[in-house]
């Protein structure tokens, strides 16, 4: 299963966090979710450098979860994020794969930021 994002947009009243949402996941043992984003983002790149380690795990974003509010790093011009699904298989929980990821240029105001889809053949 693929998990796809909905939406990115700015938190109310501030310049430097976005709230993502997602379409729930149905399946009967969802543990929760991941959330990464790309470090060092070159726009010019033949892919994206995802960071292998989520920024937020299915401790935190649990199988009711359908959003999150991020904090974008200080002088971000794009930033990308990526969801996946965590089952709670054991001994090992089984992850999902992403859906297209979506890049965040924000305004460097509370208005809308700019939305892109990204295309990343090696995701």
């Amino acid at each position: 299963m693929f998990m796809w994002l909905k939406a990115v947009k700015m938190k109310d009243g501030t310049t430097d966090q976005v709230e993502i949402s997602w379409f729930a996941n149905t399946e009967t043992d969802l543990d929760g979710y991941r959330l990464y984003k790309a470090r060092d983002f070159n726009i010019s790149g033949v892919s994206v450098p995802w960071n292998s380690t989520p920024i937020l795990t299915e401790s935190t974003l649990g199988s009711s979860a359908v959003s999150a509010t991020v904090t974008l790093d200080a002088g971000s011009t794009i930033t990308i994020f990526k969801l996946t699904a965590v089952d709670n298989a054991t001994p090992t929980k089984n992850e999902s794969l992403a859906g297209v990821p979506l890049a965040v240029k924000p305004t460097g105001t509370t208005e809308a930021p700019q939305v892109l889809c990204v295309v990343d053949l090696q995701r």
